[in-house]
């Protein structure tokens, strides 16, 4: 992808974000990128074509951060930790997604639905963890019978409530939840409750 292609998905991103697919305005992102229309159109097609362009760049960022894990070779326990973590730094490193989740569910699914590669995206980490999952349970370090769906459900929403809800949560429980040290104390905390649910 050239860097011209890179800059205007990289603003999209943020103004989808922070808008929605309908508040957003493709001049404002073109401004912002240094790009025109024009340019736009040719990369995107369309509006829609780049918000499709957005979804599919930043899923396919929190599915490298989850690929980064070494499913086969590291000790279940250890693959289990690392994705974990992983996947907690990737919504703390990209505070968009939330915003740009917000969105699409807001639409319904609209324009997700549209996309071919979020779905293959997430089946292959469906997979990856139903493997860990099996291997973990032959091994004797996990606990049988979970399913790696639920799982998946359950590592993202403890790793992204405190962002999408940050605000509210902060002022309803008289906590920052932006500071660095309940940030290191909600990760510990999230690693505890996964890793003891799937012991054996």
């Amino acid at each position: 992808m050239n860097s011209t292609k890179e800059k205007i998905l990289s603003v999209a991103i943020d103004e989808f974000s922070a808008r929605g697919f309908r508040g957003a305005r493709v001049q404002h992102i073109a401004t912002a990128a240094h790009a025109n229309l024009r340019m736009i159109y040719h990369y995107f097609g369309n509006k829609e074509g780049l918000y499709i362009s957005c979804l599919e760049d930043i899923y396919a960022s929190v599915r490298r951060a989850e690929l980064a894990v070494d499913f086969g070779t590291l000790k279940p326990q250890d693959a289990l930790r690392k994705l974990i973590d992983d996947t907690f730094d990737f919504f703390i490193s990209h505070p968009q997604f939330a915003g740009i989740v917000a969105s699409e569910n807001s639409e319904k699914g609209k324009y997700i639905s549209r996309s071919g590669e979020i779905p293959k995206m997430a089946a292959t980490m469906i997979q990856n963890i139903g493997s860990l999952l099996d291997r973990g349970a032959k091994l004797g370090a996990f606990r049988s019978g979970i399913d790696p769906v639920q799982l998946f459900i359950t590592l993202h929403g403890l790793c992204s409530v405190h962002i999408s809800s940050r605000y509210t949560l902060s002022k309803m429980l008289d906590i920052e939840l932006g500071n660095d040290e309940w940030i290191t104390q909600r990760k510990r905390h999230v690693r505890d409750v996964i890793v003891s649910y799937l012991k054996a």
